[in-house]
C-alpha cells in the first residue's frame, strides 16, 4: 500500500466574498474673512448610507469654527521683536461615522459544512446577532487653542483643549456574549462616552547656524486625554469587548477586568490563614485603563556642517498591560519569579492574615503551603490569576536615531547627472526602558488588531530593532 501526504507548508488560505452598498454625500463648505485677521469657517454635511436601516439611512452633521490673529488686529504687536506671531481659535464640530460593514442588521446564513450535514449542501445561521436598529456614531467636539511665535518665529508654541461626547458608540468587531443565546458576539450601539484633553507642542532653534555652521533644532509636543464612559446598552453596568478589555459604566474606556485576590483596603493582600495561600476575590477586578494617559514625545536635531544627528524619543504612561506569556513562563517553571525563593515554602510579600472580620494583622510566619508547581501552576494562586501578569504600560522608547551626510556639490561637479546626494544610517527602536514590574515585552504589542488593546501573550510578533541605510540621489 502506497502513502501520500498531500499537504504542504505555505500553502495559502484564501477565501472571497462580495459585498455591495451605497454611499452617497452633500458637503458644503464656507469662509468669511475680516481684514485679514478674523475668519469664520462653517461647513456642513448630509450622508446617505445604505447600511443603515431606511430610518437612519440619513444623517446630518455640521461645524463651525472662528480664529482672530490678535498680532495682526492689534497695533501693540507691530513692531513687538518678542510675540511676532499670535492667534486664538475656537470651534464645535459634530462628526458622524458609520463603521461597521454591510449586512450588519440581522444575522445571515452561510454554507454549512461538516455535522449535521455530512455531504449534503446546507447553511447554517452566522454567530453574530446584530441589533436592526443601528444608528451612525456621532461625537460632538468643542476646542479651543492658542498659537504663539516668538523672536520672528524661531519658537513656536502651539496649546489646544478639547471636550468631546460620543453618542451610539459602535463595536465594530463585536462584543462578548453568552453562547446560551445561541450566538458568541453582538454588533450594537453600545452607549456614550465623554472625552477631554490637552494637547502643547513646543518648537524651536535654540541654536541657529553660526560661524562654525552648528545648528540645533528641538521639538517637545505632549498630549493628556482622559474619557469615560456615561451610559451602555439598555443600561448595564459593563460590556466585554475581547481579551479582558471592557466597557465599564462610569470608568476610562476600554480597561482591564480579571481575577484578581482580596486586599485589606490599604492594599495589602489577604492571605489564608492556614495555607498562606492568596485568598481570591469574588468579584473581578478592575485593574485599570489600556490607554496612556500621558504622551510625551521629543524630536531633535543637530547639524555641523554637511552632518547632522538626528532622534526622536517618546513617554507613555497612565495605562496598564496584560502580559500572558508570564503565566506560560510560571506554569513551566522558566519564570525569574518563580526561582526567586528557590521554590521552597516562602510568606507571601505584603500580606495580612483575617483574624476576624474586618479584622487584619501583618503576616510574618505563615508561610505558603508550598513554593514549587503547586503554587506557581496553581488556578487559584499563579498561573490562573490575571492580576500576577497586569503591570503599568510605561515605557520611554528611542523611536529612531540617524545620522546622516549631504554630499557637498563640489563633489559632484564632475558627475554631471546627479545634482545632489545624502547617506543616512537609521535605527528604529533601539532602546526601551520600561518599570522594573514589568519584565516581559513591550507593552504597545497586543494579542490581537480588533477592539482589545493592552492584552498580550506568546503568539504574536515579538518587537523587533530595526537598521537601516539610505541613499538619495536628486538628478
Amino acid at each position: 500500500m502506497k502513502l501520500e501526504n498531500r499537504s504542504r507548508a505555505g500553502d495559502a488560505n484564501v477565501s472571497e466574498n462580495n459585498t455591495k452598498y451605497r454611499r452617497e454625500g452633500l458637503f458644503g463648505d464656507l469662509t468669511i474673512g475680516y481684514k485679514n485677521y478674523l475668519f469664520l469657517h462653517a461647513s456642513g454635511r448630509n450622508d446617505w448610507d445604505s447600511r443603515l436601516s431606511q430610518k437612519n439611512r440619513s444623517f446630518f452633521y455640521p461645524s463651525v469654527d472662528l480664529s482672530w490673529v490678535f498680532t495682526d488686529a492689534l497695533p501693540f504687536f507691530k513692531d513687538n521683536k518678542i510675540i511676532t506671531y499670535g492667534k486664538l481659535r475656537g470651534g464645535i464640530a459634530k462628526v458622524s461615522a458609520v463603521q461597521f460593514a454591510p449586512y450588519s442588521l440581522q444575522s445571515t446564513f452561510d454554507v454549512g459544512g461538516g455535522f449535521p450535514y455530512g455531504n449534503t449542501v446546507g447553511y447554517s445561521v452566522g454567530n453574530t446577532v446584530y441589533a436592526p436598529d443601528l444608528k451612525p456614531e456621532q461625537t460632538v467636539s468643542k476646542e479651543i487653542g492658542l498659537e504663539l511665535g516668538f523672536l520672528n518665529n524661531r519658537i513656536s508654541l502651539e496649546t489646544a483643549a478639547y471636550w468631546e461626547t460620543t453618542s451610539d458608540q459602535e463595536i465594530i468587531k463585536g462584543i462578548n456574549i453568552s453562547n446560551a443565546t445561541g450566538f458568541t458576539n453582538a454588533i450594537i450601539n453600545t452607549g456614550s462616552g465623554k472625552n477631554h484633553g490637552l494637547e502643547v507642542t513646543l518648537k524651536g532653534s535654540p541654536i541657529l547656524s553660526n560661524n562654525n555652521g552648528f545648528t540645533w533644532n528641538l521639538g517637545v509636543n505632549y498630549s493628556y486625554n482622559q474619557n469615560k464612559a456615561i451610559s451602555l446598552y439598555q443600561g448595564l453596568p459593563n460590556l466585554s469587548i475581547d481579551n479582558d478589555n471592557y466597557i465599564v459604566k462610569d470608568q476610562p474606556y476600554p480597561v482591564l477586568m480579571g481575577k484578581g485576590f482580596e486586599t485589606d483596603g490599604h492594599g495589602h493582600t489577604v492571605v489564608d490563614a492556614t495555607s498562606g495561600y492568596p485568598v481570591l476575590s469574588q468579584t473581578n477586578i478592575l485593574f485599570g485603563q489600556t490607554t496612556p494617559k500621558n504622551i510625551l514625545g521629543v524630536n531633535t536635531s543637530f547639524s555641523y556642517h554637511h552632518f547632522t544627528l538626528a532622534g526622536v524619543a517618546e513617554y507613555r504612561s497612565g495605562s496598564v498591560v496584560y502580559s500572558g506569556a508570564g503565566s506560560t513562563f510560571d506554569f513551566s517553571g522558566i519564570s525569574y519569579g518563580s526561582a526567586t525563593n528557590g521554590r521552597e515554602r516562602f510568606v507571601y510579600p505584603n500580606s495580612v492574615i483575617e483574624t476576624s472580620p474586618g479584622v487584619y494583622v501583618p503576616n510574618t510566619n505563615v508561610t505558603t503551603n508550598s513554593g514549587g508547581i503547586d503554587y506557581w501552576a496553581g488556578a487559584t494562586t499563579r498561573y490562573g490569576v490575571m492580576q500576577n501578569y497586569v503591570t503599568s504600560a510605561a515605557f520611554i522608547k528611542i523611536r529612531e536615531l540617524s545620522i546622516g551626510y549631504d554630499v557637498p556639490a563640489e563633489y559632484l561637479r564632475g558627475i554631471k547627472f546627479i545634482k545632489r546626494a545624502s547617506f543616512a544610517l537609521v535605527g528604529r527602536n533601539l532602546f526601551m526602558f520600561r518599570p522594573k514590574s514589568n519584565p516581559y515585552t513591550d507593552p504597545e504589542f497586543n494579542n490581537t488588531l480588533d477592539n482589545a488593546q493592552g492584552s498580550n501573550g506568546l503568539n504574536q510578533t515579538p518587537p523587533t530593532r530595526i537598521y537601516g541605510f539610505t541613499a538619495s540621489f536628486t538628478l
